[in-house]
């Protein structure tokens, strides 16, 4: 649903309760606004950013991203 939600694809009905919650709930906005600092600062990796990372933490990256990305 974040996904959806930071993509602009949330029906306009969910959209506004998702917003007045988000109003409410000092919690959420905060994830909220975490994930939306990973993902500016992730689109300013470059392939040596990445490529640059140990193995492991690479893999268990990938890995986490596309989990999120099947469960969106």
């Amino acid at each position: 649903m974040v996904t959806d939600y930071l993509d602009g694809a949330t029906p306009p009905d969910l959209r506004a309760r998702i917003d007045a919650h988000l109003a409410l709930c000092t919690g959420c906005a905060s994830v909220l606004n975490q994930i939306r600092r990973v993902i500016r600062l992730a689109g300013r990796l470059a392939d040596h950013d990445v490529e640059a990372l140990p193995a492991g933490d690479r893999d268990a990256l990938l890995t986490a991203f596309r989990a999120a990305r099947q469960a969106g």
